[in-house]
């Protein structure tokens, strides 16, 4: 687990070779299903009135589910991303309950489900859920290393925005410096 975390953490902190901030959460989720059981993680943003999935690793081991998913379940109708992205807090169910989100059919080899909201300078960007296939209570390590790895998701995602800020103000003075430049050859 701790070599886990650590590679996360030098991934994100090097950013000089990647600010894509999909493969930071896509990292994040290898993380996070590496520690734990098999299942699968998603990557929700709200869009409108929907949650989109924008990054996912594992299969869901189910074609309409994946459908369900792909098409954006309903912001107001999906408690497993809409409680955390409201209160900031993670939502742990230990037993999932099939139903609330998605179609029960769907969902009856989903036991176990984590929801932690992804902080970007004190607002939610997004939900990253953690499903496990395997029905088990989710143990205070277990919680720790999850809002440990998405903590560390959320700084990198702070601090690719500020390297992308960056890299917009740079080539910015750059335009403006070549012409200032012209201005001044033409004058000549």
């Amino acid at each position: 687990r701790t070599r886990a975390l650590e590679a996360f953490a030098h991934l994100t902190g090097d950013l000089a070779a990647q600010s894509d901030p999909r493969v930071f959460v896509r990292r994040a989720q290898e993380v996070v299903l590496s520690l734990l059981p098999p299942g699968y993680a998603l990557y929700y943003e709200q869009d409108g009135e929907r949650w989109r999935n924008r990054v996912q690793v594992g299969d869901v081991r189910n074609a309409a589910l994946q459908a369900f998913i792909d098409a954006g379940p309903r912001v107001g109708q999906t408690p497993s991303v809409d409680l955390p992205a409201a209160t900031q807090q993670p939502y742990y169910q230990d037993a999932y309950a099939r139903g609330s989100d998605t179609p029960q059919e769907l969902v009856q080899h989903v036991s176990t489900v984590a929801s932690l909201p992804v902080l970007r300078r004190g607002e939610v960007v997004g939900v990253l859920v953690a499903a496990m296939f395997e029905g088990r209570p989710w143990s205070h390590t277990d919680r720790i290393i999850l809002e440990t790895v998405v903590s560390h998701l959320g700084l990198a995602l702070e601090r690719a925005e500020s390297v992308a800020l960056l890299a917009e103000r740079t080539a910015e003075l750059e335009q403006a410096n070549a012409e200032l430049e012209r201005s001044n050859a033409e004058l000549e």
